[in-house]
């Protein structure tokens, strides 16, 4: 985390530096990850504290507590303060049991921000926490969302745990919470962008999606 806090950090202050008044976070592929990463990104831009869900539905199950429990015994640091969370929370709920996640406000940084306009482009292999940053953005009102729509849902099951088979051996993936995003719609869909742009059948090094994308923030008014 230090490292990717390094990173993020200096990127922005490098756009800072440029005179930088156009981002476009490309989110197309991304497989997803951690709203503790993501939050180091979006925190330059914010504007308002915000949080990547407006209800966080845990069904608590033996296997979900002890994935839950491995995972803060294994690297207590890389578990994080999420993964705690979920501890202090099943210590008092029973298996089948559904119980609230609720987290404080992520908040904006408090001394240099970006103030530029940020896009965030997204395409149907945009997953997982990766949607949720596009939703946040969009919900909230951060930045302009740009390309297809997500196949993954933007309201969805989630919060992945696991468990092995004791014959096989298999490990079998599972959710274990229901996640609303922001805005607090509970269809079955994905993020719809504000401006789309047509994918070719084909792809090429070229990237024409990307260059229209750049197109539509260039022509963007301040």
């Amino acid at each position: 985390m230090t490292g990717f806090r390094t990173f993020i950090d200096g990127a922005f202050r490098s756009f800072n530096a440029q005179g930088i008044t156009r981002l476009i976070i490309d989110l197309r592929g991304n497989p997803g990850g951690d709203s503790l990463f993501s939050d180091v990104m979006v925190s330059w831009f914010a504007t308002r504290p915000y949080q990547f869900f407006s209800s966080f539905q845990i069904r608590v199950s033996a296997d979900a507590v002890a994935a839950n429990r491995n995972r803060i015994a294994q690297d207590p640091v890389a578990a994080g303060a999420i993964s705690q969370r979920y501890a202090d929370l099943y210590a008092t709920a029973a298996p089948g049991d559904i119980i609230a996640l609720t987290m404080p406000d992520s908040q904006p940084n408090k001394g240099e921000r970006f103030t530029g306009k940020v896009y965030a482009l997204i395409n149907r292999q945009t997953y997982s926490n990766a949607v949720a940053v596009a939703a946040t953005l969009q919900d909230y009102g951060f930045g302009t969302i740009l390309g297809e729509p997500t196949a993954d849902m933007a309201t969805a099951f989630g919060a992945m745990e696991q468990f092995t088979l004791p014959a096989t051996g298999i490990t079998v993936g599972f959710p274990k919470a229901h996640i609303v995003r922001p805005n607090g719609d509970n269809r079955a869909r994905g993020v719809t962008p504000d401006i789309a742009i047509p994918f070719p059948i084909v792809e090429t090094p070229d990237d024409t999606v990307l260059q229209q994308a750049a197109r539509i923030a260039a022509a963007d008014t301040p």
